[in-house]
């Protein structure tokens, strides 16, 4: 069977308002300004501690004691209040389903507990193989090592690597798999341009699913 690996915010799940609201919710808690929700989504795709660091940085306020503080109001608030503003890409379900004779895994740099809740709460964990989450900082994307890791589980034939930034065409480059880059996520669409295929629906990267790999 073919493996396809999805990254989850901004490609299967549209979260840019709820990241905003996790971010601007630590922001006022720790008594500084609110960040626009575009700058707040350029800040995504390496990690909650990078967000976290790059929101810090933008008010010229990263110490490491109000690093710790933030970071633990972050990550409650936002493990509390996961599935708000979030909603599923349309087109999503039908392209899973359109799957099911593959295997289908997640690779986020989202902390496990925050996927998997996510997954659980808009009903598609059952799609997946597996869900690896950001766990190791050192191993996060475009760390090749936990996409190299499914590879090796779960198929011996093609893997494609479907993401919304320039971080995920990375890790697929340098694992030395295919890329499809979706265009309604993150990344900005100049960024996205070295995968192999660029989409901005699901229907179209349901068709390049099953025809071209």
């Amino acid at each position: 069977m073919k493996l396809f690996v999805f990254d989850l915010d901004g490609t299967l799940v549209d979260t840019k308002e709820n990241i905003a609201l996790a971010a601007n919710h630590t922001m006022k808690a720790i008594g500084l300004p609110e960040i626009s929700v575009a700058i707040i989504a350029s800040f995504v795709g390496d990690g909650s501690k990078r967000l976290l660091e790059r929101c810090l940085d933008y008010h010229g306020a990263n110490t490491p004691d109000t690093y710790s503080r933030a970071w633990d109001i972050l990550f409650a608030y936002y493990y509390e209040n996961v599935e708000k503003c979030t909603q599923l890409y349309p087109g999503v379900v039908e392209v899973l389903d359109s799957l099911r004779d593959h295997h289908c895994a997640v690779l986020t740099n989202k902390p496990q507990e925050m996927a998997d809740k996510l997954l659980k709460y808009l009903q598609i964990e059952n799609y997946f193989c597996e869900v690896v989450g950001g766990k190791e900082p050192e191993k996060l994307k475009p760390n090749p090592q936990t996409l190299l890791y499914l590879i090796e589980k779960y198929t011996n034939e093609k893997t494609v690597m479907i993401g919304d930034s320039k971080v995920d065409i990375k890790v697929a480059k340098n694992a030395g798999v295919p890329s499809v880059a979706f265009t309604k996520g993150f990344g900005k669409v100049e960024e996205l341009q070295d995968a192999d295929f660029v989409v901005d629906n699901f229907a179209k990267l349901g068709e390049i699913l099953r025809t071209k790999f």
